[in-house]
């Protein structure tokens, strides 16, 4: 069985998108719905990844990083600097950009998690398949909120700002 390798991409991926979200609020703090959402979509994303640690064991995967996005002192610089610079044109088309990042880094783990679902699946492994059902849905969630915060970004930027 290679069901190692889908728990490693999956984990891999979420705690990536968790560093995302993370670098991605700190840096917008000036919005304040991508600042308080994205940490909070962070620290899903790490615990998503964590919820594979009995199963990364199992079928002896590398075993997910267990600290959580921590903001610290980095986080409270960038959104000093982002409430100074306001809601000017560079940080309205950085913050597209980051957007535009984040969400593709979101579809790479949701894609991660339907690969190992259907590995799960076909293991017959029922435990692993309702973890996994489960975290797929929430990684959607973290999907389908980005494109939506990508849609009220993009015309207040590109034809407004």
């Amino acid at each position: 069985m290679k069901i190692d390798h889908a728990i490693n991409t999956v984990t891999e991926a979420e705690q990536d998108l968790a560093d995302q979200l993370e670098r991605v609020a700190g840096r917008h703090g000036a919005e304040h719905d991508v600042y308080h959402l994205g940490h909070k979509q962070a620290v899903k994303a790490a615990a998503r990844a964590r919820s594979l640690t009995d199963f990364a064991q199992k079928y002896g995967a590398d075993a997910p990083r267990q600290s959580d996005p921590d903001p610290g002192v980095m986080d409270t610089l960038r959104r000093q600097t982002s409430e100074l610079l306001g809601r000017a044109q560079a940080p309205g088309l950085i913050l597209l950009r980051d957007l535009q990042e984040t969400y593709l880094q979101a579809q790479r783990a949701e894609i991660a998690w339907v690969v190992l679902q259907q590995g799960a699946k076909a293991c017959r492994d029922l435990e692993l398949v309702e973890a996994v059902t489960s975290a797929h849905e929430e990684c959607e969630t973290t999907a389908k909120w980005l494109r939506t915060r990508l849609k009220v970004a993009a015309p207040q930027v590109l034809a407004v700002g």
